[in-house]
C-alpha cells in the first residue's frame, strides 16, 4: 500500500511539474505590446531630524523599488536641492523641465514608542494638481507596509484599480525528504516557515486572506489542511483513501478537488465539511488542476483525455467541454485571471517551457517567460501580475511578470526546490 502511495505521488508531482523541472488615465490593456514609461520625479522625504533620514531613505527606496516592478515607470532621483521644501509653488518650480508626469514628496517624523509619520503628496504636472495626498503612521519595523499602500493607493489613482504590493506569497520549500510552507511579502521580504511538521508539505492555495488550503503527507497519505493566518492553527480539511489535491475555491463554501478512485482522478466539488456533493468531469483518464472563470461560470482544467496533458474548459452550465490548447507536447498549470478572460498557464517546446497566457476562447495567445523550467503561475488580486516557480542550473527561483510590459523580476531563489505557489491577494484595510 505504501508503495502504490508512493508511485502515485511520484506521478502526481510529475504530471503537476514535468513542466517545473526545467525555468484610466493610464488604463493598461493587456494586449499592449509597447508603453510608453510614466516619468516620476521622487523627492527626497524631509526629517524632522537626523534620526528619521534612514527610515524615510528606505521607504523612498521600497516606494522606488515597486514601481519599478511593473515595468510602467521611469524614476527620476530629485536628490535634495538647496533650500528644498515641501511648499506646492516650490515643488512646481524645482520639477519644471525635469520631464515628469508625477512628482513624489513629503516629510517624515518619529513619534514615540518607535513608531513613524509619513506626510506624502503626489503632483500631477499634466494636470496641475495634487492627486494623492496621506498621512501614514505605523511602527518603525513596519516602513516596507507603509510604502507598499502608498504605492497600491497611487495605482488605484492612474489606473483606477488598487494596486497589488501588499499582497503575499504563499510557497513550499524545501529538499526530497522535506518540504514546508513559507510566506512572504509580494517581493520576498520576510520570509516565514508556517509549517514545522518535517514532512512533504506542498502546493498551498489561497482561500481568502485569513486562511488557505496546503496538501500534507503528515500520516503517510495525502490529505488537505486548512491554515488560519490570525490563529496559526491547522486544521485537516479533507482525506481520502485514494489520492487527493489540495481544494480551490469555488463559490458559496464549495471547493474543487482531484480525488482518485479506482486509479482514475477526476475534479468533484466538495462542501466545507468535506462532503463530496458533486461530480465535475467524467472520463476515464486523468483530469486535475481546476481553476474558475471570474463569475464562475467555466472552469479550466487538465486533461490526458487526448493523450498528452493538455488545457480543457468546461462551460458548468451548459457542461459542455472543449479544448483550449492545441500548440506544445505538454500545457498543464493553469490559472485563471481573477479579472479578465485570460488564463495563464505552462507549455512544453523541444523540452523549453513557456509561460503563456491565451483567453478562454483560444485566441490572443502570448508568450510570455521561456525558461529550463516554469511551474505553477499565480495572478496577483488586479490581474497584472503573475508570480511563477522557475528552475535554473539547479537553483530554484520565484519571479513576477507584468503581464502588459513583460517587466520581469526574481523575487526569491534557493538551492532547494519551490513547488506550489500561491498570491495571496490581501484585502484591503
Amino acid at each position: 500500500m505504501k508503495s502504490c502511495i508512493v508511485r502515485i505521488f511520484i506521478f502526481v508531482v510529475l504530471f503537476f511539474s514535468f513542466t517545473s523541472i526545467s525555468w484610466g488615465e493610464m488604463r493598461i490593456q493587456i494586449t499592449t505590446a509597447t508603453l510608453k514609461p510614466t516619468v516620476i520625479l521622487m523627492f527626497p522625504f524631509l526629517a524632522n531630524e537626523t534620526a528619521c533620514e534612514l527610515t524615510g531613505s528606505r521607504l523612498k527606496d521600497v516606494i522606488v523599488d515597486d514601481l519599478k516592478t511593473t515595468g510602467y515607470f521611469e524614476i527620476i532621483d530629485g536628490g535634495k536641492p538647496h533650500g528644498f521644501s515641501t511648499d506646492i509653488a516650490d515643488i512646481v518650480a524645482d520639477s519644471a523641465g525635469s520631464g515628469a508626469d508625477y512628482v513624489v514628496f513629503g516629510s517624515i517624523s518619529e513619534k514615540e514608542q518607535e513608531k513613524v509619520l509619513l506626510s506624502i503628496k503626489i503632483f500631477d504636472r499634466n494636470r496641475g494638481e495634487i492627486v494623492l495626498s496621506r498621512i501614514y503612521a505605523s511602527k518603525k519595523e513596519y516602513y516596507r507596509w507603509i510604502a507598499h499602500r502608498v504605492c497600491d493607493e497611487f495605482f488605484q489613482v492612474v489606473t483606477g484599480r488598487y494596486g497589488p504590493f501588499e499582497d503575499r506569497l504563499l510557497f513550499s520549500k524545501g529538499d526530497d525528504k522535506h518540504k514546508e510552507i513559507y510566506i512572504s511579502d509580494y517581493d520576498g521580504h520576510d520570509v516565514k516557515m508556517l509549517t514545522r511538521w518535517k514532512t512533504i508539505s506542498i502546493l498551498p492555495k489561497w482561500i481568502n486572506n485569513s486562511s488557505f488550503f496546503f496538501t500534507s503527507y503528515r500520516t503517510g497519505e495525502p490529505a488537505s489542511y486548512r491554515y488560519d493566518l490570525s490563529t496559526g492553527k491547522i486544521k485537516l480539511f479533507f482525506k481520502h483513501k485514494g489520492l487527493s489535491i489540495t481544494p480551490t475555491p469555488f463559490k458559496n463554501d464549495l471547493y474543487a478537488i482531484s480525488l482518485g478512485f479506482s486509479d482514475n482522478i477526476d475534479i468533484y466539488l466538495i462542501k466545507k465539511n468535506g462532503r463530496i456533493i458533486r461530480r465535475l468531469t467524467f472520463d476515464e483518464n486523468i483530469d486535475v488542476s481546476p481553476t474558475f472563470s471570474p463569475d464562475r461560470t467555466k472552469m479550466a482544467f487538465v486533461s490526458r483525455r487526448h493523450g498528452s496533458p493538455q488545457i480543457f474548459i468546461k462551460d458548468l452550465e451548459t457542461t459542455r467541454v472543449k479544448r483550449l490548447t492545441y500548440d506544445g507536447s505538454y500545457n498543464t498549470s493553469p490559472s485563471w485571471s481573477p479579472t479578465s478572460d485570460y488564463i495563464a498557464y505552462v507549455s512544453v517546446h523541444r523540452s523549453v517551457s513557456k509561460l503563456c497566457i491565451i483567453r478562454s476562447d483560444g485566441s490572443q495567445m502570448k508568450e510570455l517567460a521561456e525558461a529550463e523550467s516554469i511551474d505553477c503561475p499565480s495572478w496577483s488580486r488586479d490581474g497584472r501580475f503573475i508570480a511563477y516557480i522557475s528552475q535554473v542550473n539547479g537553483k530554484s527561483y520565484i519571479c513576477i511578470i507584468c503581464v502588459a510590459t513583460g517587466h520581469k523580476r526574481v523575487v526569491l531563489q534557493t538551492d532547494e526546490l519551490y513547488n506550489g505557489l500561491s498570491w495571496l491577494n490581501v484585502e484591503k484595510q
